[in-house]
């Protein structure tokens, strides 16, 4: 029952340092970052999810987040937000 109730609370940190549900988190795989940092492309604006906060520990928190609830950026996500990115006025891919 506590499980259930955190998984609905803005708890869990975004990149831009947001709060958001953890059903909206979206971790990066490193072939979607350049080297093994920042995302290739920008995060939506639509706040539907979000890029994980790269202040979680990758070996310690990942795997719990993820066992929780938090899923992988998927290749249909990284589409959505190529699409979004050159719609921008200056989009990091071009």
């Amino acid at each position: 029952m506590l499980l259930e109730i955190v998984k609905q609370r803005q708890v869990f940190f975004t990149l831009s340092e947001a709060s958001v549900m953890l059903s909206q988190l979206r971790i990066v795989p490193n072939i979607y970052k350049f080297g093994s940092r920042e995302p290739l492309l920008p995060d939506l604006d639509n706040g539907h999810s979000a890029y994980i906060s790269d202040k979680y520990n990758q070996d310690l928190d990942l795997p719990i987040l993820r066992k929780l609830g938090a899923e992988d950026l998927t290749i249909s996500g990284l589409i959505a937000r190529l699409k979004y990115d050159l719609h921008r006025k200056q989009p990091r891919m071009h």
